[in-house]
C-alpha cells in the first residue's frame, strides 16, 4: 500500500482506497473499476437467460414428441 496525492485536494490517499478521505473525490482505481459490477451483472443475466431459453427449447421438443399424431 502506498500513498498518492488526491487530484482534487492534494491530500494523501491510499492507492487501494475508493475515495479520498479528506474530500471524497473518487480515486483513479475506483474510476477504473466502475465498469466491473455492471459488466458482471450483464454476463450473469445473459448466461441465465441463455440457459433458460435452451432448457425451455428442450422441454418443448420433449412435449411435442410425447403428443401422439393422428
Amino acid at each position: 500500500m502506498r500513498l498518492v496525492k488526491c487530484g482534487a485536494c492534494g491530500g494523501d490517499v491510499s492507492d487501494e482506497a475508493q475515495a479520498c478521505p479528506k474530500c471524497g473525490q473518487p480515486t483513479e482505481r475506483a474510476k477504473r473499476m466502475a465498469w466491473a459490477y455492471p459488466l458482471a451483472i450483464v454476463i450473469v443475466t445473459g448466461s441465465i437467460l441463455w440457459f433458460l431459453v435452451h432448457i425451455v427449447g428442450e422441454i418443448v421438443k420433449v412435449v411435442q414428441g410425447a403428443i401422439p399424431t393422428t
